[in-house]
């Protein structure tokens, strides 16, 4: 494989596995809070409690379906940037542009 294919993909391995570590850890933090959902959501948000335990994974299936979750929103929000910005008709000016000669 080329050097720019490899390099991508352990980018994209390495963009996996942080948002899985992320969204983990956001549902370790939320199972583990206690309160009503509003309390527990705002407990598992908390940039403090969540750097706090780095390396604590849960295999419980919330945290996991959380860090699932994390990549999939992940990658539907990279497949929305990019390719939200490309033109339909390649090489084609839009609206009044072309009518002004």
């Amino acid at each position: 494989m080329k050097k720019l294919q490899v390099q991508q993909i352990l980018i994209f391995i390495a963009a996996c596995l942080g948002c899985f570590w992320l969204g983990n850890r956001v549902g370790v933090l939320y199972v583990s809070a206690v309160g009503t959902v509003t309390q527990r959501l705002a407990a598992a948000v908390n940039p403090g409690k969540i750097v706090l335990h780095s390396l604590q994974l849960s295999p419980a299936p919330l945290p996991v379906g959380c860090g699932v979750g994390a990549i999939l929103l992940a990658g539907l929000a990279y497949l929305c940037i990019r390719y939200s910005g490309h033109r339909l008709v390649p090489l084609k000016e839009y609206g009044s542009a072309r009518w002004s000669a």
